[in-house]
């Protein structure tokens, strides 16, 4: 099971609804990418930069792309901690 117990995002012109949202989608991503069967691990923190303005996230098309974006930062930082 894949629990993240906090998401912090900070993304400009995003209202809160909709970066709710893109959180709830980026965890999707990567619980959907991270096998099922791994022992319970505990990370303390993972932090990610990406430039915001590579996404139009006032978009639907731009606000997905930032989410697989951010999801696949986290999935190439979880492969590098071997888990």
């Amino acid at each position: 099971m894949i629990q993240i117990n906090e998401l912090a995002l900070r993304v400009p012109d995003m209202d809160a609804g909709a970066a709710e949202s893109l959180g709830r989608d980026v965890a999707q991503r990567v619980a959907a990418a991270v096998p099922g069967d791994l022992h319970e691990q505990y990370i303390p923190g993972l932090k990610i930069r990406l430039n915001a303005a590579s996404f139009d996230s006032g978009s639907p098309d731009g606000r997905n792309a930032m989410a697989g974006a951010i999801a696949e930062e986290i999935i190439q930082q979880l492969k590098i901690m071997n888990l």
